[in-house]
């Protein structure tokens, strides 16, 4: 008698081969995201301002995150997010990494867009620095004093948002929309008496001017939020490209987590800022990948501001579920995705 002759041996051999070719069914599903696809890289412009924020697509282009998802990534450089952001509308780029604040008044300008994932998130990465010398020591001293922002992007909606949780009139300050090149020197000059600035700046102006200096955070009234956008049409048309570049964020994240020193140093490379300085403000909790419904109520509450301010004309609040793509993220990281509908 042979081995298949045995009893019960042919179902056992059937039992063995079904379990390989279920953990194999398995393997496969689990990592369809992060196996490289077939075929020739497929290129994607990537617009980013040269900030912290941008740390998950400088840590994924270091470690060769998007080669391995079949992307050939090209990287813009910009000081802000609303600078990427006009790239991409201009079709000079694919996606950008822009704050909340020009998505919300992109929108309200006409504009197509869509958001594919919040990428970052901090609260403690954008900080009103003051001079010591002109008797400002706390929130409550920027009344009648003079603050250099710059208007149109989150920066000055953290301003006004500030202003207003301490209490201080907005008609008892004066804010001069500044170039976003001018906002140091018009600090260190004397020109201003305080200025809204977020890293890389916000760092070197704290170990430059040292106690002449003083940063006021408020943690509890703000996020620093920043998000990856494309035109709807870029995204219709480029499934692949969009599913593999979230794949890669998605990994480039995970590394930032497990290997934040590593990462640390990557990033402050990238954004020219010294890991020591990096640190301070350094928190691998700030980078993750999600579409929930904080994102919503922030742009409601935003777009009500501008309204507010007659920044944009009155009237109704747009639908921003309209403006996000949740499918891409849904197919590669589903728990990020938190919508309510």
């Amino acid at each position: 008698m042979n081995l298949m002759q045995k009893p019960g041996t042919a179902k056992w051999l059937i039992l063995i081969l079904g379990i390989g070719v279920l953990g194999l069914i398995l393997w496969l599903a689990r990592n369809k995201d992060t196996a490289r696809p077939s075929g020739p890289p497929l290129p994607v412009t990537i617009a980013s301002p040269t900030q912290i924020s941008g740390g998950a697509l400088y840590v994924s282009q270091d470690q060769n995150l998007f080669a391995k998802h079949g992307l050939n990534i090209t990287i813009q450089p910009f000081i802000l997010g609303k600078q990427a952001l006009q790239s991409t509308l201009q079709g000079k780029a694919d996606l950008a990494i822009v704050a909340d604040t020009p998505f919300m008044f992109a929108i309200m300008h006409g504009e197509k867009i869509a958001t594919i994932s919040t990428i970052f998130g901090s609260r403690k990465s954008l900080a009103i620095a003051a001079r010591r010398d002109r008797n400002i020591t706390k929130a409550e001293d920027l009344a009648g004093k003079t603050i250099g922002t710059i208007f149109g992007i989150n920066a000055q909606f953290f301003l006004d948002t500030l202003l207003l949780t301490h209490g201080i009139a907005k008609s008892s300050v004066t804010v001069v929309d500044l170039k976003p090149d001018t906002l140091v020197e018009a600090l260190e000059s004397g020109k201003v008496d305080a200025v809204t600035l977020w890293n890389p700046d916000l760092s070197k102006v704290e170990s430059e001017l040292g106690d002449q200096v003083v940063t006021i955070y408020d943690k509890d009234i703000f996020v620093y939020r920043f998000m990856l956008v494309g035109t709807q049409d870029y995204i219709a048309k480029h499934p692949a490209e969009i599913r593999q570049v979230l794949a890669a964020f998605a990994e480039g994240t995970r590394f930032i987590h497990e290997q934040p020193e590593q990462a640390q140093a990557i990033i402050g490379k990238h954004i020219g800022l010294d890991t020591a300085l990096l640190s301070k403000s350094f928190d691998p909790n700030d980078f993750y990948l999600t579409l929930d419904q904080t994102l919503l109520l922030a742009l409601g509450d935003q777009t009500r501001w501008a309204m507010k301010q007659n920044i944009i004309p009155k009237g109704d609040v747009p639908n921003y579920l309209n403006y996000i793509r949740q499918e891409p993220l849904e197919s590669v990281l589903p728990s990020a995705v938190k919508i309510i509908h």
